[in-house]
């Protein structure tokens, strides 16, 4: 557990600091006023503050206000420590929903058995969640591996490192030996770690990064194994495959790609994102049934497709071009239009699907202040059908997908250039 005692009174710190550390086993940081304890809570993971009342330039009542108006500290668990003992103050600091009150002086035994029996359990990382989002592996941010399975260990490298560098560790005590020595922003954590499991691995990876956040990436089975993986303590997870392009799929997620999908990153952080949800939500519309993203590589035989143009901010253009298979836009007529839908029709159906996807993702830019202008659809038949050609990392985004019922496969592709790169060629 990682508690941090806000005191400015170093009698009582230095006190509290022994109980927690001998008594409970804790690891425990200080601060002396409540304008630090908010800084060292922003940039740092802590399971539990102790906060005292009374402190200069910054109470630990406006301390608490600031944690709870937080989304990202508001259930940190927090015990008062003070000698105030008037019911209005009692009362007050219940709705703050506070964890707990110790009145001073301290007692040793009252301050053990009082947190012990509040249960916490480790949280993980406490601070502002992009902190863990926006770290990535890239050529100047190595990664480390803790995997004890040879062929894999191979395979992950073989496959990551073309997007950064990845220190290999075949058990987990041998991963935070390489992490004390030197940390590195984002560690996956696979499987057959030797005596020290999971669990114990990530607690301690978080005890070492007290000054510093660190993503930790838990490598998984299946779907039902990544829905358990939040118990073990992991920021995310990833499929496990030997598969190239489903291994792609998955540790994308955790690059930071170079050219032009990297302006676009920059500019809009979550629009494949925003993609995949625009095509959940117009295909399940039209089509009335669900739509699911398929990460297994499936071929799809292209009978039409629709580009819209996005130019967003004068500076990126984003190509968002839907791919339908025959089975699916036949789909598509035969809930809007009928049994009456004709060979005619398919082309405007397909329009029409990209000017959804495409609209709600001009929507997502204005959203977020960038400024989007969108062309006029460009819709083409395939005679004889084609093969869907994939979109390069670099380059943009292929997403396939397949209607839930029927199976019934299509794609989005969003092909990203830079403006002034077009302009200069």
């Amino acid at each position: 557990m990682n508690v941090l005692i806000c005191d400015d009174d170093a009698s009582t710190r230095f006190v509290l600091k022994r109980i927690l550390a001998q008594n409970l086993g804790w690891s425990v940081a200080e601060s002396g006023d409540g304008v630090d304890a908010l800084a060292q809570l922003s940039r740092r993971r802590f399971d539990l503050l102790l906060l005292d009342l009374e402190m200069p330039a910054f109470s630990g009542f406006e301390v608490l206000e600031v944690l709870r108006s937080s989304d990202a500290l508001k259930d940190l668990p927090v015990v008062v420590v003070s000698q105030e003992r008037r019911r209005e103050i009692i009362l007050r600091l219940r709705e703050q929903h506070i964890a707990g009150y110790l009145l001073k002086p301290i007692r040793a035994e009252q301050v053990a058995d009082r947190l012990a029996a509040l249960k916490l359990k480790a949280r993980g990382f406490s601070g502002n969640r992009s902190d863990i989002s926006s770290l990535h592996v890239s050529p100047e941010t190595p990664a480390i591996l803790a995997e004890g399975n040879l062929d894999y260990r191979h395979f992950f490298c073989v496959e990551a490192e073309r997007h950064g560098p990845v220190r290999v560790a075949d058990s987990a005590a041998s991963a935070l030996a390489q992490f004390r020595k030197s940390p590195v922003d984002v560690v996956f954590v696979g499987s057959k770690l030797g005596v020290m499991n999971a669990e114990m691995l990530v607690r301690k990876l978080r005890e070492t990064s007290t000054d510093r956040p660190v993503r930790i990436v838990g490598i998984v089975d299946n779907e039902k194994a990544k829905k358990d993986a939040a118990k073990t303590g992991f920021d995310d997870v990833m499929l496990r495959s030997f598969v190239p392009t489903v291994f792609t799929t998955e540790f994308r997620k955790f690059t930071r790609p170079s050219g032009p999908v990297a302006a676009l990153t920059q500019l809009l952080p979550e629009f494949g994102n925003a993609a995949v949800s625009s095509v959940h939500q117009v295909f399940g519309m039209m089509l009335g049934s669900e739509v699911e993203a398929v990460t297994d590589p499936i071929e799809i035989t292209v009978a039409l497709q629709s580009t819209i143009t996005m130019e967003l901010e004068d500076r990126l253009r984003v190509g968002v071009t839907v791919h339908v298979s025959e089975a699916v836009v036949d789909e598509v007529n035969g809930i809007l239009i009928g049994p009456e839908a004709g060979e005619s029709d398919r082309v405007a159906t397909t329009s029409e699907l990209v000017n959804l996807v495409a609209g709600r993702l001009h929507a997502y830019a204005g959203e977020n202040s960038v400024k989007s202008v969108c062309s006029l659809p460009d819709t083409a038949a395939n005679n004889p059908y084609v093969p869907l050609a994939d979109v390069g990392d670099t380059s943009g985004y292929t997403l396939r997908f397949q209607t839930k019922d029927s199976k019934a496969p299509f794609a989005i592709t969003l092909g990203v250039s830079l403006i002034e790169a077009e302009a200069a060629a």
